[in-house]
């Protein structure tokens, strides 16, 4: 009881200063959408609280107004009534923001299972009876999992059928567990993990089916070539001709580790995650490596197409997903992926790719991860790759090591036309490096 008490006396605290302290930024905002669109600032929606009573929650109004007996069917993924506006406000959450008033009026609280309309709470009425035992929240870990739940949607190929039977059941089983616990200190953890969340920028769409993975994945490449391509990867720019080359001096010191140089690589199988256009298969050919030994796949046709014109004509190149290879299993000496991973969204797909990658390693053999060890909040579509994911990823490694290389990029690009040293000398700092190597042998 007294836990409870001080959770409601919390709750009215932060609620009371945030109203107070951001009342000029609602203002602004709520003159803003109503500028933007006809129609109030505020969306209110009646949803099912605790002890299953209903209440009205606000939120600043992000899509256009439906029409009078406009559709009424499950419309989570679409994306076409929302405006520019509102697309800003769901990025950062701050259409969120009058939901304080709910909790100063007791309906919600900052920390709790977020609140469903009843047709949804009619699905599952016996687990949602736990779930209901107390307040519903603004946040909770299944806020921070799915918190950019309606891209996932948007992208499913049945929005409704994804919620129904993967999504909300998850939610469910988040606000089960909180409903068991409930616990102060736990509330503030999950306060502290949501604004990490928000600030982070990092999508966790763990939920997400297969082939909607692979969506995310070429859209995600599409952008990098669209937007990216020419200013961050032309080597006649100083700041990517010394990632270029601290790049292959990383490399060189793997192949070096694992026992590759000294003309052994001529010899090796050699298969590549992610192939890309076949630039890291090109870099081993100038190191000595043999065509024949040469494999790659890649997701999107246009790069394996562009891969295959530029190599030899004796390296293996396949477009397909890495996590379903034609391969053969246990013949190849080295398995590798360079900044694959952090372009998967999903962690069952790694966990996959993770799979086949081992499948396809000799025995003996190495599997290779080089990816970036930070988010980029200039690139949300980076996701990290750190050692204890790889880690889990490769449990049977008879050996494994690690090491942080390349000064972070951003960084890099900018201080490379002062002087390449000048990267060098900072690269020596542990926490200024961006990226990860990890190597892990096959018994």
């Amino acid at each position: 009881m007294k836990a409870m008490s001080l959770k409601r006396v919390f709750d009215i605290t932060v609620a009371s200063a945030v109203l107070l302290g951001l009342s000029p930024l609602m203002l602004l905002l709520a003159v803003s959408v109503r500028l933007e669109s006809p129609g109030g600032a505020l969306f209110r929606q009646t949803r099912v609280g605790r002890a299953r009573r209903d209440f009205t929650i606000y939120k600043f109004r992000t899509m256009t107004v439906m029409e009078r007996g406009g559709p009424s069917h499950f419309d989570c993924g679409d994306q076409r009534r929302v405006t520019a506006l509102g697309a800003w406000l769901r990025r950062l959450k701050l259409d969120e923001l009058p939901q304080f008033i709910n909790v100063l009026k007791g309906d919600m609280s900052l920390v709790g299972p977020r609140p469903e309309v009843r047709p949804w709470v009619e699905v599952y009425p016996e687990r949602w009876a736990k779930v209901l035992s107390v307040r519903p929240g603004l946040t909770d870990e299944a806020s921070i999992e799915f918190k950019d739940e309606e891209k996932l949607l948007a992208l499913a190929s049945d929005p409704e059928r994804l919620y129904r039977e993967t999504i909300l059941p998850r939610k469910l089983k988040h606000g089960e567990a909180y409903a068991a616990r409930n616990n102060f200190l736990g509330d503030l953890s999950i306060l502290v993990r949501t604004l990490q969340a928000i600030i982070s920028g990092r999508k966790v769409y763990s939920a997400m089916e297969h082939g909607d993975s692979q969506k995310l994945i070429a859209a995600a490449y599409k952008r990098r070539v669209d937007e990216r391509a020419d200013r961050l990867y032309d080597c006649f720019q100083a700041g990517a001709l010394y990632i270029s080359q601290a790049q292959e001096r990383s490399w060189l010191w793997l192949l070096g580790r694992i026992g590759f140089s000294g003309g052994r690589l001529r010899e090796k199988k050699i298969y590549e995650v992610g192939c890309g256009a076949g630039g890291m298969l090109a870099r081993l050919l100038l190191w000595g490596a043999a065509p024949e030994n040469l494999s790659g796949c890649d997701l999107l046709p246009e790069r394996t197409a562009e891969a295959v014109r530029r190599l030899p004509a004796a390296v293996t190149i396949k477009t397909g997903d890495a996590a379903a290879s034609e391969a053969e299993a246990g013949v190849y000496d080295l398995v590798f992926q360079s900044t694959y991973f952090s372009s998967v969204i999903s962690p069952d797909h790694r966990r996959a790719v993770a799979r086949e990658m081992w499948r396809l390693a000799s025995p003996g053999g190495w599997v290779v991860s080089y990816d970036m060890r930070y988010f980029n909040p200039a690139n949300r579509d980076v996701h990290p790759t750190l050692p204890a994911e790889l880690a889990e990823y490769f449990p049977e490694a008879a050996e494994s090591f690690s090491r942080s290389v390349l000064l972070v990029p951003p960084l890099a690009r900018r201080l490379a036309r002062a002087g390449f040293w000048l990267c060098d000398f900072l690269g020596f700092f542990p926490f200024l490096r961006g990226h990860l190597i990890a190597a892990f042998r096959k018994a």
